[in-house]
């Protein structure tokens, strides 16, 4: 499956038929990657994977990341995870993947994400 594949997967999942409204449900201002992505300007990169699994904890983050796996993490890794009421940021994620990258980013950026 392809990037714009998976994004429109993640559209259809989340019920959310604009691209606008799906690029602010992430945190972003603007739809412009987004756009990239469909129109197979861009791919899916590791920060836009990484908003995406932020703002909505159910989807994993390798799977968005490139299709490896299931898209959505099982009811035991969901309890595993906890979420800040109202801000949808995990506090402590058991993807494996995502911690690996949030760490690189900390390292890189010296920004907590995680």
């Amino acid at each position: 499956m392809g990037d714009a594949e998976r994004i429109n997967k993640i559209m259809e999942h989340l019920g959310i038929t604009s691209v606008t409204k799906f690029a602010k449900s992430i945190g972003k201002d603007r739809p412009d990657s987004i756009y990239n992505v469909l129109n197979g300007i861009n791919g899916i990169t590791k920060d836009l994977a990484r908003h995406i699994t932020i703002n909505h904890n159910q989807l994993r983050y390798i799977w968005v990341l490139n299709g490896n796996g299931d898209m959505l993490l099982s009811d035991d890794e969901m309890k595993k995870r906890s979420v800040v009421p109202g801000k949808n940021i995990c506090q402590a994620c058991n993807d494996k993947d995502f911690i690996i990258e949030n760490l690189k980013l900390v390292i890189e950026k010296q920004t907590l994400l995680i």
